[in-house]
């Protein structure tokens, strides 16, 4: 990648409206302080599943300061969270309170992922899978979508997904971009603009599963923004 490269074309496809976020699989992502050691994220969906068959997100949805359902979801959520002894799904650490890279691993404490970032990459991280993964047969660059954009972007199996950051780490949504168009198939929601905790809602997708959408999540909310506009 050029370290100032043109912003990607795929930002300002149309969205497909026929096809808005369904979501599946619910994710709660707890971070602690900014410089915690470690990060989480634990399925939920049992506990939520009621709410995700019902919850309609449009594609130009508000962020959860204006969501109802959005708010009670993710109050649901953390109680959820606080009265489950279910190991977390991953659990992401790092070596010190500066560092980038993070080491992830499932519930069983088997290695899934790397996340490996530097301080002057202006921005780009790479999520990086054991050989033989499940989940990726390969690395994925996470990084910027051109000069100063507030959007990441990264390429799994020759697909285009963008990570745009829409109002602070309030609400953040993942966009798959075929053909021309662009459809929603996951959606970070923040208690504020600086949250790394919040609720990480997933939809089917065959390209990219709860790993491979967290992992690059983690990477957008950890991220630089001090080159960014």
């Amino acid at each position: 990648m050029k370290l100032f490269s043109k912003t990607s074309p795929a930002i300002s496809f149309p969205i497909d409206t026929a096809n808005p976020l369904k979501p599946t699989r619910a994710f709660l992502i707890e971070s602690g302080s900014a410089f915690t050691l470690t990060t989480t994220l634990k399925d939920i969906t049992p506990f939520v599943s009621d709410q995700l068959s019902t919850l309609s997100l449009g594609n130009d949805g508000p962020g959860i300061d204006s969501s109802a359902a959005l708010t009670q979801l993710l109050s649901k959520a953390h109680t959820a969270s606080s009265s489950t002894t279910t190991p977390p799904s991953l659990t992401l650490t790092r070596p010190s309170r500066i560092s980038l890279s993070w080491s992830a691993v499932d519930s069983s404490g088997t290695p899934v992922a790397e996340l490996a970032g530097r301080l002057w990459s202006l921005g780009r991280q790479t999520v990086k899978f054991p050989a033989g993964s499940v989940h990726s047969s390969h690395d994925i660059p996470v990084y910027p979508a051109g000069t100063a954009a507030r959007a990441d972007v990264f390429v799994k199996d020759s697909v285009l997904y963008i990570w745009a950051v829409e109002d602070g780490m309030t609400l953040c949504r993942l966009w798959r971009a075929v053909d021309g168009s662009k459809t929603e198939v996951a959606r970070f929601v923040g208690a504020n603009k600086r949250a790394k905790n919040g609720l990480l809602l997933v939809g089917e997708d065959e390209s990219v599963d709860g790993v491979v959408v967290g992992m690059t999540c983690v990477a957008v909310l950890n991220r630089l923004d001090s080159f960014r506009a």
